[in-house]
């Protein structure tokens, strides 16, 4: 994976093809605020600028060596149930939900700042929700969030229902590994313009594997004292751009 800070991305090149481009070619800043061509690259589903999120369950094989299989089974199930209700409200769309893990994307007609705004609250949700579950199963979630320009295609079977291509995935997923239990680790360029939304602690900068940059990144905590403390709960889900 190349730097995402450097990546050049050709919205004319293959599914996930990042490559340096000749002179002049147009860069794409994956760690960068999107410009208007980052928004409009590509048509039907092509080159985006989305906000990801990726949960994972906390202590999975250490969980299912605890429970019963029938248990184990039935908490999975709940997991899946209470994300897909969460996503829903919140105005993300679920790209692949496979075991105990979710990848979602927000990618609506406000913009990025309301991506990124959306994520992160769709994430204190969710992780609210699976802590509060009843009967005893010790369910805990780990997530990432990132935002860049992604390569978005419809998915199979295999893939999920939608596929997404680029750095902007994998460092989501990276963060999320990193992140402790019931931790939300986000990106500094999707905390950019949120500080009086969100409360946040330990800015510090991460070495991701293949990064030659470190990613400034922080935790996030609960809702600030902006007013977004109900952004997206109830509303329609946003649509994707044309």
């Amino acid at each position: 994976m190349k730097n995402p800070s450097c990546a050049l991305f050709d919205p004319g090149s293959p599914p996930g093809g990042v490559r340096e481009g000749p002179a002049g070619a147009q860069r794409l800043r994956v760690a960068g605020r999107p410009g208007p061509e980052s928004r409009a690259a590509g048509r039907g589903r092509r080159w985006r600028y989305i906000t990801i999120l990726f949960s994972d369950l906390c202590g999975s094989v250490a969980l299912s060596e605890a429970l019963d299989a029938p248990d184990y089974v039935r908490a999975v199930q709940h997991l899946r149930a209470v994300t897909r209700r969460v996503v829903a409200a919140g105005g993300g769309t679920i790209a692949r939900l496979q075991g105990d893990g979710v990848l979602v994307f927000f990618h609506g007609d406000a913009g990025p700042q309301e991506d990124a705004r959306r994520a992160m609250a769709c994430a204190l949700a969710l992780h609210a929700a699976v802590r509060a579950r009843a009967g005893g199963w010790p369910l805990a979630l780990h997530s990432g969030i990132h935002a860049g320009v992604t390569y978005l295609d419809d998915g199979d079977i295999e893939r999920g229902r939608y596929d997404l291509i680029g750095c902007t995935p994998n460092i989501a997923a990276r963060l999320s590994a990193l992140a402790g239990r019931d931790q939300i680790l986000a990106s500094d360029v999707v905390l950019s313009g949120h500080a009086a939304s969100f409360l946040t602690q330990g800015m510090k900068p991460v070495r991701l594997r293949g990064c030659a940059q470190p990613l400034p990144t922080c935790e996030v905590v609960g809702f600030g004292h902006g007013d977004c403390a109900g952004v997206g709960w109830g509303d329609a889900p946003a649509r994707l751009h044309a």
